[in-house]
């Protein structure tokens, strides 16, 4: 069911088999390399000064020398939705695509940590497994990417099923058409440079980005 559309964004919600939840997808084009977006969206230490969606999103815990980490996050409100927080585990990795470009994904489960109780002023909610994200290159396009967001996710609450729908599926819209180009506008994002972003996914993920495969190959 499309929930909003325009030239670059697409949002999505139904049904998936072997998933117990409604799931959002969102699919985009961005005015940025795959690497700079995905500097930006993976380094929690840049989400928390650009997302208006969290007001704390924090690494607690690196599980050094593996792809994972321990991240606490509270949301803002947003419409009927108070706040709501949880305790995530990631893992990011690359997926190799079948026009040989690589693209950059990430997932997210919510796990119960003794160290981080459930907080005052705002409910625990809960994010099952199969939802997250993947950043693609273009071919030809080396300074735009697209990202497609699997977004599965239980915010808790009586929250009547369609208001969540339009709550949520209006949320990941502006996400696409307002949050990420302000964010690659700001201080923030233009502080990525395209070396930095080069280095830190090849340092996240011990690979060579797309522009320096096909320097590799020349």
């Amino acid at each position: 069911q499309e929930k909003k559309k325009n030239d670059i964004v697409r949002v999505l919600c139904g049904n998936v088999p072997d998933i117990n939840y409604r799931v959002f997808r969102a699919t985009a084009t961005v005015e940025a390399s795959p690497s700079r977006l995905f500097h930006l969206i993976l380094d929690a230490k840049l989400t928390e000064r650009w997302n208006p969606s969290y007001s704390q999103f924090k690494t607690k815990k690196k599980l050094h020398g593996h792809p994972f980490e321990l991240i606490y996050l509270r949301t803002n409100p947003i419409g009927p939705i108070s706040a709501r927080d949880q305790v995530q585990l990631r893992h990011w990795r690359t997926v190799n695509r079948p026009n040989g470009t690589t693209a950059y994904a990430a997932t997210a489960v919510t796990i119960d940590w003794k160290d981080i109780p459930p907080q005052s002023g705002c409910v625990r909610a809960f994010t099952p497994p199969g939802g997250g994200f993947i950043i693609e290159p273009i071919p030809g396009k080396p300074d735009v990417c697209r990202m497609t967001n699997l977004m599965v996710a239980d915010v808790k609450g009586w929250i009547p099923r369609g208001v969540l729908e339009m709550t949520i599926g209006g949320a990941l819209f502006k996400f696409y058409t307002v949050d990420i180009p302000k964010a690659l506008a700001s201080p923030v994002g233009q502080g990525i440079s395209q070396k930095q972003a080069d280095l830190y996914v090849q340092t996240l993920l011990g690979t060579p980005t797309n522009k320096n495969k096909n320097k590799n190959k020349n």
